[in-house]
């Protein structure tokens, strides 16, 4: 009789875990995965003096949603090139250039409705997901696009 309720149970807790999603991992949120994130504000990228040239490179990171949230960083980098022009022959050429880098620390929230929460660098951003496979938020002047 011990043997038959064993088994019992051993074939039973199984069924039931499985259908609770407990054997599977548990629930997943239907925004839970890898994203390409890109964040822009273009008051961060200098704008170009006399005599210079200003060139802004801004690639897209990967960001891992797990259970609704998650962070990443990205990287702007800019390179402001001074330069002279010769009078008599109109060439343009470089004197000096300095690279300076600004790091974007960038936190996300999705709500199962799609509702986005975001901080970029201690600025908040909200916004909403048109589907699964993309999002967007924004602030005044900066944005934020998340697609997969």
């Amino acid at each position: 009789m011990r043997f038959q309720i064993a088994l019992i149970s051993f074939l039973i807790i199984p069924l039931l875990l499985a259908a609770c999603g407990a054997g599977s991992g548990g629930y997943t949120y239907p925004y839970d995965g890898a994203w390409t994130t890109y964040f822009i504000n273009p008051a961060d990228c200098p704008v170009a003096g006399t005599n210079e040239t200003v060139v802004c490179d801004m690639p897209a990171v990967t960001l891992n949603i797990v259970q609704g949230a998650g962070s990443t960083t990205q990287v702007l980098t800019y390179v402001i090139t001074k330069t002279t022009t010769n009078p008599t022959t109109g060439v343009t050429t470089p004197v000096s250039s300095v690279t300076q880098s600004l790091l974007y620390l960038i936190s996300i929230a999705i709500s199962e409705l799609g509702d986005t929460n975001a901080i970029v660098n201690g600025s908040p951003l909200t916004g909403k997901c048109v589907s699964t496979v993309g999002c967007a938020a924004q602030t005044t002047g900066a944005s934020l696009s998340l697609t997969r």
